[in-house]
């Protein structure tokens, strides 16, 4: 089965299209050289939208470990608060359900 190519080796062989076309280009017909010109533009704007899409995936991923960092830290939080109105009201106490989800602690019928 074909291995999909990685955007490195499509800017590869783009070069060595355009290298040869530039070499060769008064052995080929003269139809192709429009292609030739048209493949350095286009390689030249794969490789720079390659490198702005390597930027942005290195900054989702900080983003996306700022965001668990802070879901995590919020889930603590959260804890925390339950616990105090435990300690305070008890465990049992008919206040709790303000400070907690209706479906906290159940499971889903089915599943």
């Amino acid at each position: 089965m074909a291995q999909r190519m990685s955007v490195a080796e499509q800017v590869s062989r783009n070069d060595l299209a355009v290298k040869g076309g530039k070499k060769y280009a008064a052995k080929l017909p003269k139809e192709t050289q429009p292609f030739v010109a048209s493949l350095e533009v286009r390689n030249a704007n794969i490789s720079k939208l390659n490198a702005e899409q390597e930027g942005a995936k290195q900054a989702l991923a900080k983003l996306t470990e700022a965001l668990r960092a802070e879901v995590k830290a919020a889930s603590a939080d959260r804890a925390r608060v339950v616990k105090a109105a435990e300690f305070i009201f008890g465990a049992r106490s008919p206040e709790l359900k303000e400070f907690r989800p209706t479906t906290e602690g159940r499971t889903r019928a089915g599943s």
